[in-house]
């Protein structure tokens, strides 16, 4: 059954990358600069564990020439559209896509100016990952876990053992506060003001995942885990993978959506490493349920579109492509070496 699942989920991997290269344009951009961030952030990491290194380098290569890489670093569109608003709440989240991406290809002149504007967002008060620039500039304000993880693994990808660590340390101490955490898992911090448990009544998704409720951003746990347990195995610290095991039980507690929905790619990528390094078979079975749901929703064509909450802009469905050809492939693979 393994062996099955290792080569179906790569077979789709690989079709939803090609999909991605019909997409490119001439100057290895996929779409304008005016379009902003949206559209090509993960890009560069799904061709790089697909094996298309020339594309993915050509799309590095119109950041630059574009100007959508800063001098500073930072990932921009026209002062129109930089960014849609979940990416201008989520700040880096971006970048560390572009970061991890770049030095999977060696492309350490992206990289090494990439990972210095990230450092910026990084709290020396309690090691959570600022989810805006103001934030950051400002020494306090939110912090949230799936900015923080990403962060965290970019700079793992880079070699930044400290601040990974300060990250890991972060997330330890989140899941040593949450106080109800068989219903609740609260997403965000501040420095100043410890663990958010009040956050705006139209806005819940981005600071709290309910157990007991549909429709949750379960890429909160499933991020984390990813981030951890990578962590874990560059340090061999048991409190990141006893950390690890935390959100993903806390995962266990949820709706059955939670392995089956768009938000579920992480906990899928998560799980599936969980395995690898544990060899528990729980992990095996969250990470086959979510590739299995990855592998239904795929079209015959190798793109995703789930509408809905998503919508199907084109942006959108390159997004949701790129990322789902990585977490197919990071799956096989993880699932590949038990």
């Amino acid at each position: 059954m393994d062996n099955e699942h290792v080569q179906l989920y790569w077979t789709h991997a690989l079709e939803g990358a090609r999909w991605l290269l019909a997409q490119q344009n001439p100057d290895g951009s996929f779409s304008s600069i005016d379009e902003g961030v949206d559209a090509y952030y993960k890009i560069p990491y799904a061709l790089a564990v697909t094996g298309y290194p020339r594309q993915a380098h050509q799309l590095i290569d119109w950041t630059i020439k574009a100007g959508a890489l800063t001098p500073e670093g930072d990932l921009r569109g026209t002062a129109a559209k930089a960014r849609s608003a979940w990416h201008s709440e989520c700040y880096t989240y971006s970048n560390s896509w572009m970061v991890i991406g770049a030095q999977r290809l060696g492309r350490f002149d992206y990289a090494r100016r990439g990972i210095a504007f990230i450092r910026r967002f990084i709290s020396s008060a309690n090691g959570g990952v600022f989810s805006e620039p103001a934030f950051a500039w400002a020494g306090h304000g939110r912090q949230d876990m799936v900015v923080s993880s990403q962060a965290g693994s970019a700079c793992l990808y880079m070699g930044l053992w400290a601040e990974a660590m300060q990250i890991g340390d972060w997330f330890v101490e989140m899941l040593r506060q949450q106080p109800d955490p068989q219903h609740v898992l609260y997403a965000c911090s501040d420095p100043q003001l410890g663990l958010l448990k009040e956050y705006p009544a139209t806005y819940p998704l981005m600071y709290v995942v309910k157990s007991s409720e549909k429709g949750q951003w379960y890429f909160y746990p499933g991020i984390a885990m990813g981030f951890l347990s990578r962590l874990y195995m560059a340090t061999g610290k048991k409190e990141y993978l006893e950390a690890s095991e935390g959100y993903f039980d806390f995962t266990r507690l949820c709706c059955e959506d939670v392995y089956c929905s768009g938000p579920s790619g992480k906990v899928g990528w998560g799980s599936a490493q969980m395995y690898w390094i544990t060899g528990d078979e729980k992990y095996h079975r969250a990470a086959v349920e979510v590739g299995d749901y990855l592998l239904r929703t795929q079209a015959k064509d190798g793109y995703w579109d789930l509408g809905g909450p998503y919508g199907s802009d084109k942006s959108t469905v390159l997004d949701l492509t790129a990322e789902f050809v990585v977490w197919l492939a990071e799956i096989s693979q993880h699932l590949g070496r038990r």
